[in-house]
């Protein structure tokens, strides 16, 4: 849903975490001062405004345009 809304990750954002990370999903890096955000708003430059963007967001950082997805996993049977 590119353009609904910056989501928050529950991961860590740094630079070169993906340069030495699994290479089939990655579990993020686990600590940093600031958050892995995925997606972006209506509020930033459409050419940004994908899925597949990824930033990062100060914790405190609070704005209308910033949210999180509800998942829940299915667990196996």
């Amino acid at each position: 849903m590119p353009g609904n809304v910056v989501e928050w990750c529950q991961d860590f954002f740094t630079d070169d975490y993906y340069k030495n990370s699994p290479g089939v999903d990655p579990p993020g890096a686990t600590s940093a001062d600031i958050r892995a955000a995925r997606g972006n708003s209506v509020n930033y430059d459409p050419e940004i405004c994908r899925p597949g963007a990824r930033g990062w967001l100060w914790p405190a950082n609070q704005r209308p345009d910033h949210g999180f997805r509800v998942a829940c996993g299915v667990p196996e049977p």
